[in-house]
């Protein structure tokens, strides 16, 4: 009889260890987030937008040419990221190459 109260208190033990082990997971995780997070604010990022709108003037940016658009977007991007216009006219951009 005593054997099988052992046997639950332990996987109660084990259960408990669990959580406390994903809550310090958690928790680290968050703390290395936010370092993460307050360096990227101290040394500049490369992206300058917040919420999908620009807050300031980076240079090396393409700006969409829809004259009611006027996204600045990173310069690797083929279509606007606002309004999904194409960015280059130079390059074909159908089906057929």
């Amino acid at each position: 009889m005593m054997g099988e109260g052992i046997g639950a208190i332990a996987w109660v033990a084990v259960a408990l260890a669990i959580g406390f082990v994903g809550f310090f997971v958690m928790i680290l995780t968050f703390v290395v987030r936010g370092v993460t997070a307050i360096f990227r604010g101290l040394l500049g990022d490369d992206d300058d937008e917040v919420g999908g709108w620009t807050v300031c003037d980076v240079g090396g940016r393409i700006v969409c040419p829809h004259p009611r658009c006027g996204h600045r977007n990173r310069r690797s991007a083929l279509f606007c990221a606002r309004c999904g216009r194409p960015l280059r006219q130079s390059r074909t951009l159908d089906a057929y190459g």
